[in-house]
Protein backbone atom coordinates (compact mmCIF):
# COMPACT_ATOMS: atom_id res chain seq x y z
CA UNK A 1 0.00 0.00 0.00
CA UNK A 2 1.26 3.20 -0.68
CA UNK A 3 1.58 5.77 2.18
CA UNK A 4 0.69 9.12 2.38
CA UNK A 5 3.37 12.01 3.16
CA UNK A 6 2.94 16.07 2.70
CA UNK A 7 5.60 17.72 0.37
CA UNK A 8 6.02 21.03 -0.31
CA UNK A 9 6.33 22.49 -4.03
CA UNK A 10 6.14 25.44 -5.22
CA UNK A 11 2.34 26.55 -6.97
CA UNK A 12 4.27 26.60 -10.63
CA UNK A 13 5.80 23.19 -9.86
CA UNK A 14 2.25 22.09 -9.31
CA UNK A 15 0.73 23.51 -12.53
CA UNK A 16 3.82 21.66 -14.47
CA UNK A 17 2.83 18.26 -12.21
CA UNK A 18 -0.97 18.61 -12.88
CA UNK A 19 -0.13 19.39 -17.09
CA UNK A 20 1.93 16.42 -17.12
CA UNK A 21 -0.58 14.20 -15.20
CA UNK A 22 -3.46 15.49 -17.20
CA UNK A 23 -1.33 14.44 -20.81
CA UNK A 24 -0.22 10.76 -19.65
CA UNK A 25 -4.31 10.44 -18.87
CA UNK A 26 -5.44 11.69 -21.83
CA UNK A 27 -2.35 10.10 -24.45
CA UNK A 28 -3.30 6.28 -22.00
CA UNK A 29 0.20 6.50 -21.29
CA UNK A 30 -1.40 5.78 -17.33
CA UNK A 31 -1.99 2.29 -18.85
CA UNK A 32 1.18 0.81 -18.72
CA UNK A 33 1.70 2.02 -14.98
CA UNK A 34 0.98 -0.42 -11.92
CA UNK A 35 -2.65 -0.57 -10.19
CA UNK A 36 -0.89 0.42 -6.57
CA UNK A 37 0.90 3.91 -8.94
CA UNK A 38 -2.15 4.80 -10.53
CA UNK A 39 -3.86 4.67 -7.18
CA UNK A 40 -1.34 6.73 -5.74
CA UNK A 41 -1.31 9.42 -8.12
CA UNK A 42 -5.30 9.48 -8.42
CA UNK A 43 -5.06 9.74 -4.05
CA UNK A 44 -2.55 12.61 -4.66
CA UNK A 45 -4.92 14.68 -7.56
CA UNK A 46 -7.36 16.07 -4.79
CA UNK A 47 -4.32 18.44 -3.38
CA UNK A 48 -2.82 19.25 -6.54
CA UNK A 49 -5.56 19.95 -8.48
CA UNK A 50 -6.97 22.11 -5.81
CA UNK A 51 -3.95 24.15 -6.02
CA UNK A 52 -3.49 24.09 -9.72
CA UNK A 53 -7.34 25.13 -9.83
CA UNK A 54 -7.06 28.30 -7.65
CA UNK A 55 -4.18 29.41 -9.64
CA UNK A 56 -5.62 29.71 -13.27
CA UNK A 57 -8.84 30.83 -11.42
CA UNK A 58 -6.91 33.83 -10.48
CA UNK A 59 -5.14 34.60 -13.50
CA UNK A 60 -8.51 34.26 -15.36
CA UNK A 61 -9.72 36.70 -12.69
CA UNK A 62 -6.82 39.47 -13.36
CA UNK A 63 -6.84 38.76 -17.64
CA UNK A 64 -10.46 39.30 -17.67
CA UNK A 65 -10.45 42.18 -15.21
CA UNK A 66 -7.78 43.99 -17.36
CA UNK A 67 -9.66 42.97 -20.91
CA UNK A 68 -13.12 44.64 -19.50
CA UNK A 69 -10.86 47.74 -18.52
CA UNK A 70 -9.31 48.31 -22.14
CA UNK A 71 -11.09 46.24 -24.49
CA UNK A 72 -14.47 45.99 -24.03
CA UNK A 73 -15.21 49.21 -24.85
CA UNK A 74 -13.79 52.59 -27.35
CA UNK A 75 -13.25 54.26 -24.58
CA UNK A 76 -9.93 53.03 -23.84
CA UNK A 77 -9.28 50.77 -26.97
CA UNK A 78 -9.69 50.65 -30.85
CA UNK A 79 -10.26 48.35 -33.29
CA UNK A 80 -8.05 47.25 -35.53
CA UNK A 81 -6.40 43.98 -38.17
CA UNK A 82 -4.47 41.67 -36.53
CA UNK A 83 -2.51 39.19 -38.47
CA UNK A 84 -2.95 35.53 -37.52
CA UNK A 85 -1.99 32.30 -38.79
CA UNK A 86 -4.80 29.68 -39.66
CA UNK A 87 -4.98 25.69 -39.18
CA UNK A 88 -2.96 25.37 -42.32
CA UNK A 89 0.19 28.02 -41.24
CA UNK A 90 -1.47 31.04 -43.90
CA UNK A 91 -1.63 34.75 -42.69
CA UNK A 92 -5.09 35.54 -42.47
CA UNK A 93 -6.34 39.23 -41.16
CA UNK A 94 -9.02 38.95 -38.19
CA UNK A 95 -10.63 41.88 -36.85
CA UNK A 96 -9.42 43.09 -33.22
CA UNK A 97 -8.36 46.23 -30.98
CA UNK A 98 -5.86 47.75 -29.66
CA UNK A 99 -4.95 50.13 -26.86
CA UNK A 100 -5.17 53.63 -27.67
CA UNK A 101 -1.73 55.23 -27.32
CA UNK A 102 -3.25 57.93 -24.64
CA UNK A 103 -3.88 54.58 -22.26
CA UNK A 104 -0.88 52.21 -23.22
CA UNK A 105 1.58 53.29 -20.52
CA UNK A 106 -1.37 52.62 -17.69
CA UNK A 107 -2.69 49.72 -19.47
CA UNK A 108 1.07 48.35 -19.48
CA UNK A 109 1.75 49.65 -15.70
CA UNK A 110 -1.13 47.14 -14.72
CA UNK A 111 -0.04 44.15 -17.06
CA UNK A 112 3.08 44.04 -15.13
CA UNK A 113 1.54 44.45 -12.15
CA UNK A 114 -0.62 41.54 -13.13
CA UNK A 115 2.60 39.94 -14.00
CA UNK A 116 4.35 40.43 -11.02
CA UNK A 117 1.26 39.17 -8.90
CA UNK A 118 1.18 36.24 -11.03
CA UNK A 119 4.66 35.71 -10.74
CA UNK A 120 4.26 35.65 -6.93
CA UNK A 121 1.71 33.23 -6.90
CA UNK A 122 3.85 30.64 -8.83
CA UNK A 123 6.80 30.76 -6.30
CA UNK A 124 4.46 30.67 -3.21
CA UNK A 125 5.27 27.21 -1.35
CA UNK A 126 1.89 24.77 -1.09
CA UNK A 127 2.28 21.96 0.92
CA UNK A 128 0.12 19.21 -0.37
CA UNK A 129 -0.44 15.46 0.41
CA UNK A 130 1.67 12.58 -1.45
CA UNK A 131 1.10 9.21 -1.61
CA UNK A 132 4.26 7.74 -2.08
CA UNK A 133 5.31 4.60 -4.24
CA UNK A 134 8.70 2.82 -4.43
CA UNK A 135 9.47 4.03 -7.99
CA UNK A 136 12.53 2.21 -8.63
CA UNK A 137 10.55 -0.90 -7.81
CA UNK A 138 7.33 0.25 -10.50
CA UNK A 139 9.99 1.89 -13.30
CA UNK A 140 11.50 -1.70 -13.38
CA UNK A 141 7.90 -2.99 -14.26
CA UNK A 142 7.89 -0.79 -17.05
CA UNK A 143 8.24 -2.69 -20.20
CA UNK A 144 11.04 -1.73 -22.57
CA UNK A 145 9.52 0.25 -25.15
CA UNK A 146 7.92 2.11 -22.53
CA UNK A 147 5.92 5.49 -23.83
CA UNK A 148 7.37 7.27 -20.66
CA UNK A 149 10.95 9.33 -21.68
CA UNK A 150 13.76 10.15 -19.11
CA UNK A 151 12.01 13.43 -18.58
CA UNK A 152 8.59 11.68 -17.96
CA UNK A 153 10.05 9.01 -15.50
CA UNK A 154 11.71 12.84 -13.61
CA UNK A 155 8.37 14.13 -13.29
CA UNK A 156 6.68 10.87 -11.95
CA UNK A 157 9.50 10.99 -9.24
CA UNK A 158 7.45 13.19 -7.29
CA UNK A 159 5.91 10.06 -6.14
CA UNK A 160 8.79 8.74 -5.10
CA UNK A 161 9.16 7.30 -1.48
CA UNK A 162 12.96 7.68 -1.46
CA UNK A 163 12.63 11.34 -1.92
CA UNK A 164 10.07 11.76 1.06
Amino acid sequence: MSNTVTKTFTTAEIVNIVGFLNHIIETKAIDELSVKFKWAIRKSMKDLVEVDSKFKEFREEYINELRTKYFMDDEKSEPTTLIEKDENGNDVEVEGRKVKSEYLEEYNKELNDINEKLHEILTEDNDVAISVIDIDAEIDKLPDDTKFTFEDLEMLSVFDKGDA
